[in-house]
């Protein structure tokens, strides 16, 4: 009995998962080296002092 990595089947599986980790490393690449950082993070900032806090903490 051989061990299922080596079989046709088993030799697909591992081939598909490890081409689909590749293209999920190579998306995440390119679209970490695109993005703006500094545009994200005004964004963020403006998005925490901009919202508004409940009723509840006010009153305290």
């Amino acid at each position: 009995c051989s061990p299922s990595c080596c079989t046709s089947a088993g030799w697909g599986l591992w081939m598909g998962i490890i081409f689909g980790i590749l293209v999920q490393v190579l998306l995440f690449v390119a679209i970490t080296l695109c993005t703006d950082w500094q545009k994200e993070a005004t964004k963020a900032k403006n998005r925490v002092f901009t919202s508004s806090l409940p009723t509840d903490l006010l009153e305290k």
